[in-house]
């Protein structure tokens, strides 16, 4: 008996002792976690480096309960007195805060101890992402920025330009946009550097990823001359957007850029003509020179450059005004090109152009002989850049209304709603309308023709026979239009009379 005692005895101290360190280890991590972080306002610096490097270590999980409490500590120790022990620790512990620790490094950048706000950098940039974005931000914001601090940051955004996934190598390249500015700042060599780095996105597989880069060198303007030759070659880009944004970029260059643009325009390439073409007009003015190079690519091989030279002899020197000389032949180009060019598509746009630079309205001439043109395409524009002349563009009335009688058929109610946009006379507008309602074919456009007549009021007053005539036909819907189009009128006539 007194054996099995025993027995008893210890293992129910066993038991005890299990429970008693099993009761431990769950108590343990949080006895451990309090400690550390009282641990942070030791005096000691070193207690206090030693605090900072175990919380790090410590599982994010852990630490992330404890989030707020630390915060609270590293800021009040960052107010006090002593200040914070700046350290590689510190950061670390920061960095395994994030993204609240971000904050605090940001806070540190802004302070003058040199080595504080390289080991806040160093920080901000081990945070990812945000953290890179937060130090690109501060470069410009607080200006003057130790230079190491601004290598560090366009070190960083060009590894994310080396990273498969697309839109981490597009944050790159504005990034390092937004960086080499900073640099070019505060001196042409720091911001060459920077500059360099954006090789890497300028040649990118992804479209994107070229335009990006590109809208980099746009903004950096003449501080981008080194990038020149590179700006020059994506002109060529088979990708429209990136041929387009290399122009944009080129035309920022100031006059070196300038110069390899009117070099361009002899190029053998049409694409690259075109792409240049599309540069020139992003420039602010261009003199009578520019028009000397331009006219003659009105008679390009090729369509697309002509109508590129087109729109750009209509925006730089027709639009702006240049000597009367200058803008005179350009416009005498735009004017036969809407007439004679082998491209419809190109008489098309010719025409749109012609509505609507300044004094559009001397080209109405223009416009009604284009109404005797065939193509579709330029019949609708036609129509289109008429009907937005509006009253100038009255005396185009008769062809209007032989369109909208014996037109294509898809165009017939354009050209009847334009004629109702420049016929500024009401009873001229309604013998029109009344004409087409009796003798046209089309359902649409006699239930139009019936609508307009109603809106005018008065002055169809003497116009309502095709009306009561169309009362008597098979369409419904055009029966119902004309029987309000007469109620119409007739009360126009009553208001007028009483």
């Amino acid at each position: 008996m007194r054996a099995l005692a025993r027995i008893a005895l210890v293992l129910g101290l066993i038991g005890c002792a299990r429970e008693i360190d099993q009761r431990s280890v769950a108590q343990g991590p949080t006895a451990q976690l309090d400690s550390l972080i009282r641990a942070l306002d030791a005096p000691e610096p070193a207690e206090r480096r030693r605090a900072f490097r175990e919380l790090a270590a410590l599982p994010a999980e852990q630490l992330g309960r404890s989030r707020a409490r630390i915060l609270e500590r590293l800021r009040s120790g960052q107010a006090g007195d002593q200040g914070l022990a700046w350290s590689e620790d510190l950061v670390a512990l920061l960095v395994a805060l994030r993204p609240e620790g971000i904050g605090l490094l940001r806070e540190a950048l802004a302070r003058g101890d040199a080595d504080e706000r390289a080991l806040a950098a160093d920080g901000l940039v081990r945070s990812g992402e945000a953290g890179l974005h937060v130090l690109v931000a501060a470069l410009t914001a607080l200006g003057g920025v130790d230079p190491a601090i601004r290598n560090r940051a366009a070190e960083a955004a060009s590894a994310l330009a080396s990273e498969p996934q697309r839109a981490k190598r597009l944050q790159a390249a504005h990034l390092l946009g937004r960086i080499a500015a900073d640099g070019f700042a505060h001196s042409p060599a720091d911001g060459r550097a920077v500059l360099a780095r954006l090789d890497r996105s300028l040649e990118d597989e992804d479209a994107s990823v070229r335009v990006a880069a590109l809208g980099a060198l746009r903004l950096l303007g003449a501080h981008a001359l080194p990038a020149l030759d590179r700006a020059v070659a994506l002109l060529a880009d088979p990708e429209p957007r990136v041929s387009r944004a290399a122009s944009e970029a080129l035309a920022r260059f100031g006059p070196p850029g300038v110069e390899a643009l009117k070099g361009l325009l002899g190029s053998p390439e049409a694409a690259l003509r075109r792409s240049t073409l599309v540069a020139v007009r992003q420039l602010d003015a261009v003199d009578d020179a520019w028009a000397e190079l331009l006219l003659p690519l009105a008679d390009d091989p090729d369509a697309g450059v002509r109508l590129e030279a087109y729109r750009t002899l209509a925006r730089q020197v027709v639009d702006l005004r240049s000597r009367a000389g200058t803008a005179q032949r350009a416009l005498v180009a735009l004017k036969r090109a809407a007439a004679a060019d082998p491209s419809a598509q190109v008489r098309a746009e010719v025409i749109a152009l012609l509505g609507s630079v300044p004094g559009a309205a001397e080209n109405v001439g223009v416009l009604r002989r284009a109404l005797g043109q065939q193509e579709p395409v330029v019949l609708e524009q036609t129509i289109a850049s008429l009907a937005e002349l509006g009253h100038r563009a009255r005396a185009a009335a008769p062809e209007l209304e032989r369109l909208s009688l014996s037109g294509p058929s898809a165009l017939r109610p354009r050209a009847l709603a334009a004629l109702v946009a420049v016929q500024p006379d009401g009873k001229r507008l309604a013998r029109r309308l009344g004409r087409l309602l009796e003798k046209s074919q089309d359902p649409d456009v006699q239930v139009l023709a019936a609508r307009e007549l109603g809106k005018l009021g008065l002055a169809a007053a003497d116009d309502q026979m095709p009306l009561i005539k169309a009362m008597t036909r098979k369409d419904e819907r055009l029966r119902d239009t004309a029987m309000n189009a007469i109620l119409a009128i007739r009360k126009a006539q009553r208001q007028a009379s009483g």
